[in-house]
């Protein structure tokens, strides 16, 4: 049995007898199970129904390498974007980003109007970057 994230994943026959197999009795199956928190039996909730018609969290990515966390923040503020929750990942070896971000924002209004600032611009305070910004949901 894995642990991923708030998600159990157990491998169905994996502990299985040690015998061997014959090619007559065919591959072996595994089924995958899947436990998600606050999902019962394969049916979501309401409450799972609704959050996932609010999309509020998105991944920006093509961000220029050199940037630590806080000049990515502060670009972002500086464009008026409105975020409760930014994640940059860093390299461990370099300190430096991996290109990409997490942002969640406040509201589902507040996630369109970020996505439409930044989605095809450049982020101000860097003339010497040339990488455009995409915008996509996270998943």
């Amino acid at each position: 049995m894995a642990f991923l994230k708030n998600t159990f994943l157990d491998f169905s026959g994996a502990a299985q007898s040690s015998r061997r197999r014959t090619q007559s009795e065919g591959p072996v199956v595994r089924e995958l199970v899947c436990w998600v928190p606050g999902a019962v039996a394969g049916q979501q909730t309401k409450e799972a129904n609704s959050e996932a018609q609010e999309i509020t969290t998105m991944m920006l990515k093509n961000i220029p390498v050199g940037l630590s966390h806080d000049q990515v923040k502060e670009s972002l503020l500086s464009l008026g974007v409105s975020f409760d929750v930014l994640h940059v990942p860093a390299d461990l070896r370099t300190g430096c980003n991996r290109g990409y971000a997490f942002l969640n924002c406040p509201s589902p209004g507040a996630y369109e109007d970020a996505a439409t600032k930044l989605h095809n611009s450049r982020l101000p305070g860097f003339p010497g970057s040339k990488k455009v910004l995409e915008v996509c949901r996270a998943k």
